[in-house]
């Protein structure tokens, strides 16, 4: 609630995270794809989602997982004016303007620093056609006994109907998992010899996953995970947090990515492309009437206005970025579709009655959203 103590979800985190050993990393509210809004609606969605971090875990994350690793020129700008000190970008983002991802670099003309993800090192699990989670012997997320909703089956082939793939053997995929550990550790391995040999200094792999593959589509992979953590130390490779890396070996030079993301084509397309031209253009509108509302108020009023922060809450709401990556990817976008609409109705609704619609800010998403920060204050 509002105004309560932080509270986590799980204690474990809370001491692995006090003693350095994972980072927690923040991000903007609703996980706008901050290229395609509006600068002042980046800042906002940028500190309400930092605040919301700070407001949960008890402290400000100096680093930020970058929606869809997404990045143009100017965005290092909005970036450090809301704090944030390092973040991710896709490998190709780095490589097409000659900068690498075997080091952290600043970003831009900021002091904001950047590395980037190894695609050759991460698609040995990320890759939907030879990641290790489609392997035969682990189970299989899709197929399932419909009136247990048991998963009984194994992967068994690509091309293998549902109705026949063979019966999931806990003990065989086990073994599948050790050899799958072994490989990547000997992957990342050759790649950090090779940064050794090519530059003459010890360099940096970056590997990054959405955490929902761990146990939920793979269901291995949370073992897969714990035995990596144990076996890559013992090859004599060093695990770290990015803030960490980054200390050790701070950016000397600067990179100057251009426009572009780690979707589909490595540009913007998946939220802003032909199918989604429209999805788009209705985020745009109901940032520029959050923009008009603010600024038409800015005059009269020093303090918190309670219509203009539900505004700006809902506004940040319809620009999620999963709307328009669900319809490009043909997953439920008839849903994705129905709920963009649904938000899109409730600013309509505000911005037509001119006064808060009587939710308590303390029950909402990020209730505690500042329309004050769209002025600048």
């Amino acid at each position: 609630m509002r105004g309560a103590s932080p509270r986590w979800g799980s204690t474990r985190w809370r001491r692995l995270a006090d003693a350095g050993v994972v980072e927690l990393l923040g991000g903007p509210a609703t996980h706008p794809v901050l290229p395609l809004v509006r600068e002042p609606i980046a800042d906002l969605a940028l500190v309400t989602g930092l605040d919301d971090h700070t407001r949960r875990v008890g402290t400000r994350p100096p680093g930020i997982w970058l929606p869809e690793c997404a990045y143009q020129p100017g965005l290092e700008h909005v970036l450090a004016r809301a704090g944030v000190r390092h973040l991710m970008l896709d490998g190709p983002s780095l490589r097409h303007v000659g900068a690498g991802t075997s080091r952290a670099w600043t970003l831009g003309d900021s002091d904001v620093a950047v590395v980037g993800r190894d695609l050759d090192v991460t698609y040995r699990v990320w890759s939907p056609r030879r990641g290790y989670p489609g392997g035969r012997w682990y189970r299989d997320f899709h197929a399932y006994h419909h009136e247990s909703g048991l998963k009984l089956s194994r992967v068994t082939g690509a091309q293998v109907p549902s109705d026949h793939k063979a019966f999931y053997d806990p003990e065989r995929a086990a073994r599948a998992l050790s050899q799958d550990v072994d490989d990547f550790v000997s992957v990342v391995h050759r790649r950090l010899s090779e940064i050794a040999t090519q530059d003459g200094r010890p360099g940096l792999v970056v590997a990054a996953y959405d955490t929902e593959l761990f146990g939920h589509w793979w269901h291995e992979g949370v073992d897969w995970l714990a035995a990596l953590l144990t076996r890559l130390p013992q090859a004599g490779i060093a695990v770290s947090t990015m803030a960490k890396a980054i200390q050790a070996m701070p950016p000397s030079s600067a990179a100057h990515p251009q426009r572009g993301s780690w979707g589909l084509g490595k540009d913007l397309s998946v939220w802003d492309g032909d199918d989604v031209r429209g999805m788009l253009d209705a985020q745009l509108w109901a940032q520029d009437e959050l923009l008009k509302a603010a600024a038409e108020r800015h005059g009269d009023r020093l303090g918190r206005d309670a219509w203009l922060d539900e505004l700006a809450e809902t506004v940040l709401l319809a620009s999620a970025s999963d709307w328009p990556f669900m319809v490009s990817h043909d997953s439920s976008a008839g849903y994705a579709r129905s709920r963009l609409d649904s938000v899109l109705g409730e600013v309509e609704r505000l911005l037509t009655r001119r006064c808060p619609g009587g939710t308590d800010p303390g029950s909402r998403p990020f209730g505690q959203a500042d329309a004050r920060l769209l002025n600048g204050a």
